[in-house]
């Protein structure tokens, strides 16, 4: 996963910074606030990298768990570490099928 990474770095930089900043400057409400900014990052990444594209094809159910999550419980994220783990999961066995 670290080459995907590298990959959205190379490719999606200042879409990636965005998206992070926006996030650090509104811990409260920042699901909400930086729709815009992860809409970017996620269009730019799909785009450019494709072990996401196949990892959001495959992990799509289990992304939608995260992410509802998330969004339920914004003041409280450690309450998501199991859907984290889960999409975590997916992710590794959608990159070592690609391999």
């Amino acid at each position: 996963m670290d080459e995907t990474l590298d990959q959205v770095v190379k490719h999606c930089g200042p879409q990636l910074l965005a998206y992070n900043s926006c996030v650090h400057d509104n811990p409260k409400d920042w699901y909400t606030t930086c729709v815009q900014q992860r809409h970017a990052l996620t269009q730019c990444s799909e785009e450019h990298v494709t072990l996401l594209k196949t990892v959001k094809q495959k992990c799509s159910a289990v992304i939608t768990v995260y992410d509802r999550c998330v969004k339920e419980h914004d003041d409280t994220p450690d309450k998501c570490v199991q859907a984290l783990l889960d999409l975590y999961r997916c992710t590794q066995n959608a990159a070592q099928k690609q391999e």
